[in-house]
């Protein structure tokens, strides 16, 4: 018995060795930034800031308004995700005081930790008022746990043809039935419902990913659209209705932000995000989410990200296509 349970254990902490070097090494790829120069993002509307902070994790701002997108920044070794994800409140740190005071909404894509794990560094913030808007199964994560949240069920206002409206109108969100990409084959992971939790699971791999989904966001001044953005959380429909087609025509998309970690899904995934007319569209989820932020900028290797750029740059040249590079601590 000692002899196989010897064995066992020397065999799982080979895998536990093995998965920990995929993860964090070999699931990434150095990214020279030289390669990408030609397609960072360089915007010519200086009243829409926005700033990436890895995967899907945007700040966007206008004139004092604004919306973070899947707070996620710490990127957590594979270790660290089954036994001790936890939130870094150090990543507050990355933003101005007055920053944090523009966020009038906060909205999730889905609840994988690698869309949402920092959320609670500013559900715990009671100095701004704010919507966290997601799912039910997002919801189901962090609402006992921090309770005074204006927290809003993105998919009840899937089958209608309403908007989110934060405290003040500034800004108005349209929440948009999507759909994960497989992880592999036709596998997608964690594809569950979360259930309520009495606490935040420091097991990551319980977050279940319930409800996939995109949003329309509007910048509101007087009641007119000043700026608008597309955060494309997954494959969608959208626009699927006369009302949605009608609400693209009042005003057009400034910036579409698209999910890219595939390569063999991207051509697709522009072909989707035409149907909003976008006038920039930036790649985002191409970074390896599990290199944890202490060496050089990897790519996802499946993204083939300068191949991919160069791909569906010369296929789509009536758009700006590029990237930005995500921020983090010093």
């Amino acid at each position: 018995m000692k002899k196989m349970l010897k064995y066992t254990f020397a065999i799982v902490l080979g895998l536990s060795a093995t998965a920990f070097l995929y993860l964090n090494q070999l699931f990434g790829k150095k990214l020279p930034a030289d390669v990408v120069t030609q397609y960072m993002h360089v915007s010519d509307d200086s009243l829409l800031k926005v700033r990436f902070f890895g995967t899907m994790c945007y700040y966007v701002e206008y004139k004092g308004n604004a919306v973070l997108a899947d707070p996620f920044f710490s990127n957590p070794n594979p270790i660290k995700m089954v036994v001790a994800g936890k939130p870094n409140p150090e990543y507050r740190k990355l933003f101005s005081e007055q920053e944090l005071q523009s966020i009038r909404a906060i909205t999730v894509g889905h609840a994988h930790y690698d869309h949402c794990l920092e959320l609670p560094i500013f559900l715990s913030d009671a100095n701004t008022t704010k919507k966290i808007i997601g799912s039910q199964s997002m919801i189901n994560l962090f609402y006992k746990t921090y309770p005074d949240n204006d927290y809003v069920n993105a998919e009840d206002f899937l089958s209608g043809n309403s908007w989110i409206y934060t405290a003040d109108s500034s800004i108005r969100i349209y929440p948009v039935k999507s759909v994960h990409a497989p992880h592999f084959g036709n596998v997608t992971l964690m594809s569950g419902e979360n259930k309520a939790f009495d606490k935040v699971p420091a097991d990551l791999l319980k977050w279940q990913m319930g409800q996939p989904l995109s949003y329309l966001i509007d910048f509101m001044e007087a009641d007119t659209i000043a700026r608008r953005v597309y955060m494309n959380g997954g494959i969608s429909a959208f626009p699927n209705t006369a009302f949605e087609r009608a609400m693209l025509e009042e005003h057009p998309v400034n910036m579409a932000f698209t999910i890219h970690w595939n390569q063999k899904y991207l051509p697709a995934k522009i072909e989707e995000i035409k149907k909003v007319q976008p006038q920039s569209i930036i790649l985002g989820h191409w970074n390896n989410f599990f290199n944890t932020r202490k060496g050089d900028d990897q790519y996802i290797r499946k993204s083939r990200l300068p191949e991919s750029l160069e791909e569906v740059t010369a296929l789509y040249p009536q758009y700006h296509i590029g990237i930005m590079l995500p921020e983090t601590l010093k």
